[in-house]
């Protein structure tokens, strides 16, 4: 069950490969819920390309972070809703090649830190932390922690939601901030307003 991973001594991720996460095509994409992001395809495509992504992953990933707007701000700003670390030379810029490479880039890190575990991948892109890290007294992910003073003060993760959402709704063509948006199980996206 997945409250049972973020709960106890926190978040585990089970594995599963990049390879193996089953997902819409980009045409499929783009013709239904991520139409607003098929105009910046050839991003996608250079930056999975330079990465070794799947294009059409990053595009779900920029409809989950930004719902594919390019101006999107805040502490992470663009389409892929990174820091600027993961920019080239680490310094943010306006350029939306740019901020798609450094959403590949950072989702490639994760990626080969955990041994291309694609649900921990995902799950780190959002914040989503394991055991052993210094938070939340050290122990992993639990659904008290977004919430907690600790969780509020370092603003992450933001969603408990977001692995069912990319999972479960956007790599299968369901639009979860729609018609969709029953997907999730915690229904705390960014808000601690309903008893997360």
């Amino acid at each position: 069950r997945s409250s049972d991973l973020l709960t106890g001594n926190g978040w585990e991720s089970p594995f599963l490969a990049l390879n193996d996460v089953i997902h819409i095509s980009r045409p499929d994409f783009y013709a239904g819920v991520g139409s607003r992001c098929q105009q910046y395809d050839t991003y996608f495509q250079k930056g999975g390309d330079g990465h070794g992504i799947d294009p059409v992953i990053l595009a779900i990933i920029a409809m989950q972070e930004s719902s594919c707007n390019a101006d999107a701000g805040g502490p992470t700003p663009g389409l892929m809703q990174v820091s600027c670390a993961n920019y080239p030379n680490g310094v943010c810029t306006d350029s939306i090649q740019d901020n798609v490479d450094a959403g590949a880039n950072y989702l490639r890190g994760q990626l080969d830190e955990a041994d291309g575990n694609a649900v921990s991948a995902f799950g780190k892109y959002n914040g989503w932390f394991t055991a052993g890290l210094g938070l939340n007294g050290n122990r992993g992910l639990t659904t008290d922690y977004p919430c907690s003073a600790e969780g509020k003060s370092n603003g992450v993760p933001q969603n408990l939601d977001y692995l069912q959402q990319v999972l479960n709704g956007w790599l299968l063509g369901l639009d979860v901030y729609g018609e969709d948006n029953w997907i999730g199980t915690y229904n705390c996206d960014q808000s601690c307003s309903n008893g997360c």
